[in-house]
């Protein structure tokens, strides 16, 4: 305090740690008046990291004065000289890495070669087991090597990626960089998850401001004179026949995590969030939500016709968003859970409903491709205009 106004000043009153306590002031302020509850909200929520509380840590935070009060009573009727201690799960034991299970019994072996050695020590001493036929009628592992590995994910065969090379050297196919021009009516039917992974987010970005980019990219990304955008999203129910395919895709080794998806949390790391289907089916929800609402319906969308289906949380709920107005569209309803075969529903309905001329499929799945060249060949052709 006595150096204040000399030439040589405390450095923490410095220009730059001022601006930065001005900027911690500002933040601090903005944490205080933001409101990290909604109505819609059903879960227990870290509102820090806006992580989900699994059931078992929801159970023991919202019911901790029962458990306390129950581990009292034990110990008191049980005469123990100690109260017992009790172990609540949190969000940091929720959030503990898992030990990996090294799929050996205690003797050190795997279970398979364990069991192996019992029926071989049967066989020696005189039992009557025919060890030979009962290897041949049964696999040796728990799951089949050829498709899973020991832990049970499953293995990286690569026959989809196979598969459209083959399409691209059978049919001789070319690449271009810009679409051919032309005084085309134009749709472009966007694959949901593709775009949003290709567009990504950064780590502490708020969803609100994701969604904001995300429609401003949407409509920048489509050719010069697009009328019609219609965005398809994936359901991820579960059981899903692609579950097993998405553990691949994504991996389960490391710990799942279920984050908040609204306007003013902020969005995880990028991997740790895409790895668990309920995340991308609650922020697919959202933005369709968030776009469709009200004081979304601004003229950024200009006369241009933008189609949501798959995403709400409404199974069958398909939209119409146009500038000032969002109106349910029958013809698309459907309970299809995949974007594969809702891309096809959409551009057949541009097609045979709005006239256009010319479908354009923002995408680049495997499955999509194959489906894409069986209806230009069987069914879109046969529609006026080529289209």
């Amino acid at each position: 305090m006595l150096h204040l106004t000399t030439s040589h000043p405390h450095h923490e009153s410095g220009p730059t740690r001022v601006a930065r306590d001005a900027e911690m002031v500002q933040k601090v302020i903005t944490a205080i008046e933001t409101n990290p509850f909604s109505a819609t909200m059903t879960a227990l929520v870290n509102i820090s990291t806006g992580q989900h509380a699994d059931a078992i840590v929801q159970e023991h935070l919202t019911g901790v004065k029962e458990l306390g009060l129950k581990a009292l009573s034990s110990s008191i009727s049980g005469d123990q000289k100690k109260t017992t201690i009790v172990k609540l799960k949190t969000f940091h034991t929720q959030n503990a890495k898992a030990k990996k299970s090294t799929g050996k019994s205690a003797t050190g072996k795997s279970d398979e070669v364990t069991a192996l050695l019992r029926i071989t020590q049967i066989n020696a001493s005189g039992g009557d087991f025919d060890v030979v036929n009962f290897i041949g009628q049964h696999e040796c592992s728990k799951v089949p090597p050829s498709l899973f590995n020991e832990d049970g994910t499953m293995r990286a065969a690569g026959t989809k990626a196979g598969l459209v090379k083959t399409l691209k050297d059978e049919t001789k196919v070319t690449s271009v960089d810009v679409l051919p021009q032309g005084d085309w009516k134009t749709t472009v039917v966007v694959d949901a998850m593709h775009a949003i992974r290709h567009w990504s987010f950064k780590k502490n970005e708020t969803f609100g401001n994701i969604a904001d980019r995300y429609k401003e990219q949407l409509l920048k990304d489509v050719p010069a004179g697009t009328e019609i955008i219609h965005f398809c999203c994936d359901r991820y129910s579960e059981p899903s026949l692609k579950s097993a395919e998405r553990q691949h895709r994504y991996g389960q080794s490391r710990q799942v995590k279920v984050f908040e998806v609204s306007e003013l949390y902020k969005a995880p790391d990028l991997q740790e969030f895409f790895s668990v289907s309920a995340n991308k089916a609650a922020l697919l929800s959202f933005l369709c939500e968030t776009w469709s609402k009200n004081g979304q319906l601004n003229p950024s969308l200009g006369s241009t016709r933008l189609y949501l289906g798959g995403g709400f949380k409404e199974e069958t709920k398909s939209l119409l968003v146009t500038e000032g107005s969002a109106n349910d569209i029958t013809a698309l309803e459907s309970t299809q859970q995949e974007a594969d075969t809702r891309v096809m529903l959409h551009a057949i309905y541009s097609v045979q409903n709005e006239g256009v001329d010319r479908v354009v499929i923002h995408a680049n799945d495997t499955y999509i491709i194959i489906i894409c060249v069986y209806y230009a060949a069987s069914i879109l052709k046969i529609f006026p205009n080529g289209g």
